[in-house]
């Protein structure tokens, strides 16, 4: 992508040395084009500040991917594509149930991630039903 970048002609040992083609240099910038003009907003999640979990990030997982944590008292945005996403949070084994949401060309989805009870009942939700550890609904 050097060479395209600063426009000159590529000769061939620099192909040589990369083991690349100059298909494959289009290739990858078609891709980087294509991503950058797809439609984008945002998921931005906020966390309160509570006793339980204090201490702990939780994991913020959109479509099956890990993106990031939060931590107590903080707020995260992240990027993601115009369309459905599914979000979760996540403690080690624990967790929050999966959560669709569907986000505009600009839009701003806000959603809030606490614990889902008190101090008392944090063991019982980590080991009889760890998806309800975490309350994540939308702001």
């Amino acid at each position: 992508m050097r060479a395209v970048a600063e426009m000159t002609e590529p000769t061939g040992e620099y192909y040589a040395a990369r083991r690349v083609s100059l298909r494959e240099d289009v290739v990858a910038l078609a891709a980087v084009a294509y991503c950058r003009s797809m439609p984008q907003g945002t998921i931005l999640i906020r966390r309160p500040k509570t006793l339980r979990d204090m201490a702990r990030n939780y994991q913020v997982v959109i479509d099956g991917e890990t993106v990031g944590t939060i931590s107590r008292g903080a707020e995260e945005s992240f990027t993601v594509q115009a369309g459905r996403h599914t979000v979760r949070c996540s403690i080690d084994w624990a967790g929050s149930r999966e959560l669709t949401v569907e986000v505009a060309l600009g839009e701003t989805v806000e959603l809030i991630v606490a614990p889902n009870g008190g101090l008392s009942s944090a063991w019982r939700q980590a080991t009889s039903t760890p998806e309800d550890y975490l309350r994540l609904d939308r702001d």
